[in-house]
């Protein structure tokens, strides 16, 4: 009965920690793109006691060991939990979506559209998967247009984009990249915008 008692305690406790790593992760999201939140190394540090303490291989941890790392402008370290979370849950929009923006990020843009449009062949109109999918075009150089977009939907897609490139470090090599292809001026005119 106690190791019981003591199995369930561990759970309660390793549940709290994920919230609290999950609020962490979060208030991330909400703050400013620009300048990493120096709290999601707590966060890091936090997942990988998880990990010693004996958690299992948890897709969820996986994802926000992903979130954390690309919110602290690691993307590329980003990548692998990413993978392995969009893998392992491949019907978790959350997951799907994160991992896209992480390869969106890398300029794996093949990756990043495939990430999107499966989760827009699942799920129907998903916002996030919708703004991931113009982000792309844009990255590529083209106007995202499509039978859907509204007005303000190139520039929350062009928004988009230049915020994974930040958390990337790589905002003028890919804007200097664009312009040496010569990506649609429209493409161009978007993203200087949007504080390119």
């Amino acid at each position: 009965m106690r190791a019981l008692l003591d199995r369930w305690r561990r759970g309660r406790e390793a549940r709290r920690g994920v919230a609290a790593l999950e609020r962490a992760i979060e208030a991330a999201e909400a703050g400013d793109a620009r300048a990493p939140d120096p709290g999601l190394d707590d966060v890091l540090a936090g997942l990988a006691a998880m990990r010693a303490d004996g958690a299992p291989d948890d897709p969820h941890l996986d994802l926000l060991e992903a979130r954390a790392l690309f919110l602290s402008g690691r993307a590329s370290e980003a990548r692998a939990p990413g993978r392995r979370a969009a893998t392992a849950r491949p019907y978790d929009v959350e997951s799907r979506i994160t991992h896209g923006l992480i390869c969106l990020a890398l300029d794996r843009l093949d990756e990043a559209g495939h990430e999107f449009e499966a989760v827009l062949e699942e799920f129907g109109g998903d916002p996030g998967a919708e703004n991931g999918r113009r982000a792309v075009a844009l990255a590529r150089g083209r106007l995202p247009l499509d039978e859907h977009a509204l007005p303000g939907d190139l520039d929350a897609a062009a928004g988009l984009l230049l915020t994974c490139w930040r958390r990337a470090g790589a905002t003028q090599a890919r804007l200097e990249a664009l312009r040496t292809r010569g990506a649609d001026p429209a493409v161009l005119a978007a993203l200087e915008a949007a504080g390119g």
